[in-house]
């Protein structure tokens, strides 16, 4: 049995900035293996992994699926970066701060 390909995902360190968790399972073509962390990766609750208040960097996973005692074990690795999203900001939020600049700005110039 195959584990399937090694994959990547990318969640925000914020969830009021961003998706903040993932599903593992979802990156994985087969079920019936297991996840386990590697080198200080933060434990997963069931499959899910929540970046929100993790420090940026790259988490890994291991996720083995059992050869059945007739083949080896199959390892495929995951690795979950945690980002920054308030550095790419929404852009219907930039949209949203520039609306604002320029009514403030337009409200200054009446006053004059």
């Amino acid at each position: 049995m195959t584990a399937g390909g090694d994959a990547t995902a990318s969640v925000c360190n914020d969830n009021t900035e961003g998706t903040s968790a993932v599903d593992l399972s979802t990156l994985v073509g087969v079920s019936g293996g297991v996840f386990s962390a590697v080198g200080g990766a933060p434990a997963l609750s069931g499959t899910s992994f929540e970046g929100n208040g993790l420090a940026l960097g790259d988490y890994v996973y291991e996720y083995t699926v059992s050869g059945g005692g007739l083949c080896p074990d199959d390892i495929a690795l995951i690795t979950i970066s945690v980002t920054d999203c308030a550095l790419c900001p929404n852009p219907s939020t930039r949209a949203l701060l520039i609306w604002t600049i320029l009514i403030v700005w337009a409200k200054s110039l009446r006053q004059r």
